[in-house]
């Protein structure tokens, strides 16, 4: 065994003892019981990104949501939850409602014996290195459909150390955790606040007044298409024998947040084939929204990716003498904007925004300089937002470190 570089003492000063090879089960106990009673017990879901969180918040439209049977199996306060197939990229969480909750029965739910020790194992339990441990034994026909069942998970032996200096890690990283939840909370609220002010100013409770105090002209409704220069989507042959390390970058579906552009997780496509693709370039203030998925979650482009690609997105040039793409994305972006694009998307039960489905979309249209007032009033809420996010990802990134040193 590899030994931890950072490690605690017991409060007398003394050093705890060697960290012994033992199984997951030595720890853990299977909550198997089901329940149909949604009321009783609201339905959640489970996500890498959020953990274990409520299922309308992730689809917002009741028809996504499975229905049927005692199918559901139930999550206590501090149980886990984690999905077989998706465990080796991190599914795993915890339930920190204080009440219980119902899950899909696709899932599997654990607590720990002793929930002393929950923030160690909630920690230990996603490591880099666990991960690649559950992917080596996670069994299946596809690679994409390799899982871990419950019965394999609780044979897992690793090293792990004492019940007190578990406690002491737990008691350690569940102050820092305490930290950066109540950054994530702040940063929700605030959020929240925008999504207010959002509301409001697109359902026009609130209207800004120009320079000398006079009120705007009245705001019109236009389709998209009649306010666009294009609305096409990305490319949507398959591209993979043309990926490379280096090249044009292309962004995907997952690379379009709400207001924002992740570029953490992008892929490079051979120039050569990029060059033949000219008419689906991206170029510099473009309009980039989701069409499966966060359908409808847009964001404009950087300078920066001037003349790159992206894959099955749709992307909206719009006419700059009639409005101002900052606007047109933050409506997008809005809770009125949401509900159009949703009303669009799912007609007939299908999960899918298309070209001449979103051409349809009608947007409310204000003049130029309030459509600037507006912009410009999010975007100082952006501002608050991404100052809190940044302290939140500095606090994340020590507390990788410390795992790194603690967990190895």
């Amino acid at each position: 065994m590899i030994k931890p570089k950072l490690r605690f003492k017991a409060d007398d000063g003394s050093d705890f003892p060697d960290w012994e090879e033992k199984a997951l089960g030595d720890f853990v106990n299977a909550h198997v019981e089901k329940t149909s009673d949604k009321n009783k017990y609201p339905l959640y879901s489970l996500t890498i990104e959020a953990g274990v969180q409520p299922k309308t918040e992730r689809y917002e439209r009741e028809f996504l949501i499975k229905k049927g049977g005692d199918n559901y199996k139930i999550v206590p306060p501090n149980a886990f939850v984690y999905n077989p197939m998706n465990l080796r990229f991190g599914a795993l969480k915890v339930n920190h409602e204080k009440f219980s909750v119902c899950v899909s029965g696709y899932y599997d739910v654990f607590s720990l014996k002793d929930e002393s020790i929950l923030a160690f194992w909630e920690n230990y339990l996603v490591m880099p290195r666990m991960l690649n441990y559950y992917f080596s034994i996670a069994t299946g026909s596809l690679i994409e459909k390799l899982r871990v069942h419950y019965s394999q998970f609780v044979k897992i032996e690793k090293y792990v150390p004492s019940i007190p200096e578990q406690q002491k890690i737990a008691d350690f990283f569940a102050t820092i955790d305490t930290v950066i939840n109540n950054y994530k909370d702040t940063i929700k609220a605030w959020e929240e606040r925008k999504k207010g002010v959002m509301q409001k100013l697109f359902n026009q409770e609130v209207r800004f007044k120009n320079d000398d105090g006079k009120e705007f002209t009245k705001w019109k409704e236009k389709l998209l298409i009649d306010i666009s220069e294009r609305i096409l989507v990305g490319l949507a042959t398959t591209v993979t024998p043309y990926y490379c390390k280096k090249g044009r970058p292309m962004f995907r579906n997952l690379n379009i947040k709400q207001g924002y552009l992740d570029d953490s997780d992008i892929l490079f496509l051979d120039e050569d084939y990029a060059n033949s693709q000219k008419n689906k370039e991206i170029h510099f203030g473009d309009i980039l929204t989701v069409h499966t998925g966060n359908i409808g979650w847009s964001c404009v482009v950087p300078e920066k990716y001037e003349g790159a690609l992206s894959f099955t997105t749709l992307i909206t040039t719009v006419k700059s003498d009639m409005v101002s793409n900052k606007y047109v994305c933050a409506f997008l972006n809005s809770p009125l904007g949401m509900k159009r694009i949703q009303n669009l998307a799912f007609s007939g039960g299908r999960a899918n925004l298309n070209t001449s489905e979103f051409q349809k979309l009608q947007v409310p249209i204000p003049c130029l300089e309030e459509q600037k007032k507006i912009a410009d009033c999010l975007s100082a809420l952006d501002d608050v937002i991404n100052n809190y996010k940044t302290t939140l990802a500095t606090w994340e990134e020590l507390k990788k470190g410390l795992l790194q040193q603690m967990f190895v």
